[in-house]
């Protein structure tokens, strides 16, 4: 199994950012030798081992659609179409009944069909005459950092905290943690680490009342400004998780993030919540906290 696993993450190390979308003149996805050569032996691929297989490439090639695109969203429904998709390519390698070049087209075909299904912007910003994929790619910064931008005190800052897309590395978290504040955080990757949830921000269970304060470094709401401003954004469903994060700070806890988000912060009942902007060092935009009264 760890050829089979170690063959998985050299055939989409091969494929890294190469576009999808490219129409057939400009396509450069392929399967590599070792998977041809894995492919023309289909006792390599088990069938009592699929599931295993398929949830380790289901979670490596999330990661690279992720990578190459920050802004690329799934659900729970296209997570599982994306299974059945791999399931399909598995037992279509263990049967050959078509030659492997032409199961590896039909492969990217559905691949690609999946992708303009789950994120059909991914077709605006692709040129399909060129052979690379277009990027906006997510860093992760230092601790000292995030503070800085988030206007977060630790000395005075209310517990307990939750850090809203907190990234693989959690560095903010780490921090505070190793400071003794209560902290946790959730993103959209896999951890085994206890206070490190598997969560995406639209559909987290934020609670009533919970939370002294809620952090987001450029995450949520540069998301959020994202679907705002693009044609066929999320930009409801974003405004009403805005309001669920709002809702779940104990009084006097604040929601403390950047970039800010002035299409919706005006609107704010000011007998409930104040608002505090402060520069991000960015001239782009600001920091802002957004307390509950």
């Amino acid at each position: 199994m760890e050829n089979i696993f170690s063959n998985i993450d050299k055939q989409i190390e091969s494929n890294q950012g190469k576009n999808l979308l490219a129409n057939s003149k400009n396509a450069t996805l392929k399967f590599i030798e070792e998977t041809v050569l894995l492919c023309e032996n289909p006792d390599n691929l088990p069938e009592n081992s699929q599931d295993d297989l398929v949830e380790y490439t289901v979670n490596k090639v999330l990661d690279e659609f992720y990578r190459i695109n920050q802004y690329f969203n799934f659900s729970e429904t296209d997570i599982e179409e994306l299974r059945q998709l791999y399931k399909n390519l598995f037992a279509a390698i263990r049967i050959q009944t078509h030659d492997i070049n032409q199961i590896a087209e039909q492969h990217y075909i559905n691949l690609k069909n999946w992708l303009l299904k789950s994120n059909p912007f991914a077709e605006k910003i692709n040129d399909p005459d060129k052979s690379v994929a277009e990027a906006a790619a997510c860093s992760e910064y230092s601790a000292e950092l995030q503070l800085e931008m988030l206007g977060i005190d630790i000395h005075t800052c209310l517990q307990p905290l939750l850090d809203i897309g907190c990234g693989k590395s959690f560095s903010l978290i780490q921090h505070l943690r190793s400071c003794e504040i209560d902290a946790c955080g959730f993103d959209r990757f896999p951890s085994e680490t206890p206070f490190i949830f598997q969560s995406d921000w639209l559909t987290f269970n934020y609670g009533v009342g919970i939370w002294g304060t809620i952090t987001s470094h450029l995450g949520f709401t540069n998301h959020f400004r994202h679907h705002h401003f693009r044609q066929d954004g999320n930009y409801v469903e974003y405004a009403q998780t805005y309001m669920k994060i709002l809702s779940s700070l104990k009084p006097g806890g604040g929601f403390h993030y950047c970039p800010d988000l002035p299409f919706i912060e005006e609107f704010l009942d000011p007998s409930i919540f104040s608002v505090t902007r402060f520069s991000s060092g960015n001239e782009m935009f600001q920091s802002v906290i957004v307390r509950r009264l």
